[in-house]
């Protein structure tokens, strides 16, 4: 059992007021068992947790309620919790209509809204994971993005991301691959990747491939875009954290076909150029 109340909590520029907290956890290991609620109000916006949850069988938790509230973002969740794993098994809901009043909390502006929905599930003893984010505006980093979705489907070994959306004059789609390799290394296969803008666009010629290290290195795999007037620009190489070896490449076949793009101008030839980046 767990109880606490404060006026006032300060650290960091970060203020908590009023808080009053009841929790009690039973058996957490074999028949869990929880009740906790809290309230009080975090950099001036009011904070609220209802957690209720009882035992249905041996180490699985069932939520009965799960919701926590800070301004106007409300979390909500409900199902199965085994603890061997963990694994979840049930839907959680993150809706926060108007994200304006949580800037101070961020530390920067920020207007528009978010919804998140996710649902868990096992899948061979691990947790499977389908996600939803959807913003029809959002402002963040003095950035306004509109009609953004990202999906994530699959475990924490596999998974698969869809993101597309607009921001500063782009539209734009990316649909990928992320696998876990030995040693803590990630893998990135890119299937879509293309941007438009004024009437141009910029997608992938060919599916991708980008290793992300346990070290922070990143290893890119021939990476080649393409813009629908012909050129192209390709990538491939290591980048840190030691050591950058990065070779690029670009492909003009007509400059003709730039013409529009430079009125006045009557462009002819071909471009090629390489490029070599190294250093440490």
């Amino acid at each position: 059992t767990v109880t606490a109340a404060s006026e006032r909590l300060e650290a960091a520029g970060q203020v908590l007021e009023a808080l009053k907290l009841d929790a009690r956890v039973a058996t957490p290991a074999t028949l869990p068992a929880v009740t906790a609620t809290l309230e009080g109000r975090f950099q001036g916006l009011p904070l609220a947790l209802d957690l209720q949850g009882g035992p249905e069988g041996e180490g699985t938790l069932r939520l009965r309620a799960a919701t926590a509230r800070l301004g106007p973002a409300t979390l909500e969740a409900s199902g199965l919790l085994r603890l061997a794993g963990p694994v979840f098994e049930g839907q959680a809901t993150l809706a926060a209509p108007d994200l304006a009043p949580l800037s101070a909390i961020a530390g920067q502006p920020l207007a528009g809204a978010i919804r998140l929905e996710a649902v868990g599930t096992a899948r061979d003893g691990a947790q499977h994971l389908e996600a939803r984010l959807t913003a029809p505006r959002l402002l963040a980093g003095g950035v306004e993005a509109r009609d953004l979705a990202a999906t994530v489907t699959g475990t924490a070994a596999e998974a698969e991301f869809r993101l597309s959306g607009r921001a500063m004059e782009i539209e734009a789609e990316l649909r990928g691959r992320l696998t876990a390799q030995a040693e803590g290394a990630r893998r990135i296969e890119l299937s879509v990747l293309r941007a438009t803008t004024g009437g141009e666009t910029i997608r992938l010629a060919a599916p991708a491939r980008i290793g992300l290290r346990a070290d922070g290195g990143v290893e890119i795999g021939a990476l080649s875009l393409l813009a629908n007037r012909g050129a192209t620009l390709r990538v491939e190489g290591n980048w840190g954290p030691e050591r950058a070896d990065v070779r690029v490449g670009l492909a003009v076949p007509d400059l003709a076909a730039l013409a529009p793009l430079a009125p006045g101008v009557e462009p002819a030839g071909r471009v090629t150029a390489e490029a070599r980046i190294t250093g440490r």
